[in-house]
């Protein structure tokens, strides 16, 4: 196999990470697109977390194709016999990584990898030398804002009336009510079991995401309704087809006029977070489906009369970065305060524990 220039492995790799959604797609993986990145389970150890791994996919971006798993941190992993990082965080490394796994291997060669990946993106050596894709490097005249504003009214187009989802689902969920939380606010967010007997949320829960007046759902997750999905082949959670997460923060819908009120915003990473929060009495609280926040989510809470953020990230190291991040983006935009948990998570939390440990620290923003 011909050796490839470094300028020639930068420009497949550029063309891979433009390329990612049916790239991981051919792997099964199933993504969740954005400003300028991707995210998804991770592909490298298989985790479950819908927003477990993220690749930046912004050709302007001088990370380009780098990738992050936020909850094992894959790309930090050591391997014991050689002493050097067990994966490259970058497209090729990627493609090493999937096919070692799909094919249960212990190594797959980096000419192995270039071949698959030039073969998975119609490229040839012609194509890399002289610097010429089929690919369109032109920059997308429509503004991230139009897009996003888009993606939203597609949704809204696509979604169903309240009334109708209320009726589709046996509410409230058992699965949830098992795990400890409230009945009253599972009805209060509609979480119950499809009644469907057929589609790819069958037999799932449903978590709807209203849009910004409450009466229309604009998608959903579907969780499985045990722990043994993996026997059935199945993901742990699976958003609804073309809902476009980024566009939508979880609960908004019941937390703007506390928001207004308040002038505080209460930022977490999942629906169950949001419901624990309710649970104790905490109602402008919104969750942003994971670990960042986009710039259409921030967009939103800008306009929600909000001058402060509460942020609680989940207590580890994912949760570092993930604050580090949004306190970035929001300079100069939104004061972000840093609300501190002792527990993993917010929703290994019992209400009175929010309350005692949670709720004064949220509260002295109120009066600041």
């Amino acid at each position: 196999m011909k050796k490839l220039s470094g300028k020639e492995l930068k420009f497949l790799s550029d063309k891979i990470a433009l390329n990612i959604v049916p790239v991981l797609a051919h792997f099964g993986m199933e993504v969740q697109v954005f400003d300028d990145y991707v995210t998804c389970p991770c592909p490298v150890h298989g985790g479950d977390c819908l927003t477990g791994w993220t690749m930046t996919t912004d050709r302007d971006n001088d990370y380009l194709g780098i990738w992050v798993c936020w909850t094992e941190h894959c790309e930090e992993e050591i391997d014991r016999l050689t002493g050097k990082k067990k994966y490259v965080n970058n497209p090729i490394g990627l493609i090493r990584t999937l096919l070692a796994n799909k094919y249960e291997k212990e190594n797959v060669s980096f000419g192995e990898a270039i071949s698959f990946a030039m073969n998975l993106v119609e490229t040839n050596f012609e194509d890399l030398t002289k610097g010429s894709s089929k690919i369109d490097f032109t920059k997308n005249s429509m503004s991230n804002a139009e897009r996003n504003f888009e993606r939203r009214e597609q949704n809204k187009k696509l979604g169903h009336a309240k009334e109708k989802v209320r009726n589709a689902l046996a509410r409230p969920a058992k699965y949830f009510v098992d795990r400890g939380y409230s009945e009253e606010v599972l009805e209060v967010f509609d979480v119950g079991l499809s009644r469907s007997s057929k589609g790819a949320m069958r037999q799932r829960i449903i978590v709807p995401v209203y849009d910004d007046s409450g009466e229309v759902m604009v998608g959903y997750l579907g969780r499985w309704p045990s722990e043994d999905y993996s026997k059935y082949s199945q993901p742990k959670w699976r958003f609804s087809k073309k809902f476009y997460s980024g566009a939508w923060l979880y609960g908004y819908h019941l937390a703007k006029s506390h928001i207004e009120e308040t002038g505080v915003v209460v930022l977490v990473e999942g629906q169950g977070d949001v419901w624990r929060l309710w649970e104790a009495g905490i109602k402008n609280s919104v969750g942003m489906f994971g670990c960042s926040v986009t710039d259409t989510q921030l967009r939103i809470l800008e306009n929600s009369n909000a001058t402060k953020i509460a942020l609680i990230s989940d207590n580890d190291k994912a949760g570092q970065k993930a604050r580090i991040s949004i306190r970035k983006k929001c300079l100069g935009k939104l004061e972000v305060t840093d609300i501190m948990i002792e527990s993993k998570d917010v929703g290994e939390m019992s209400a009175q524990e929010i309350q005692e440990k949670i709720k004064p620290q949220i509260e002295r923003l109120y009066n600041d």
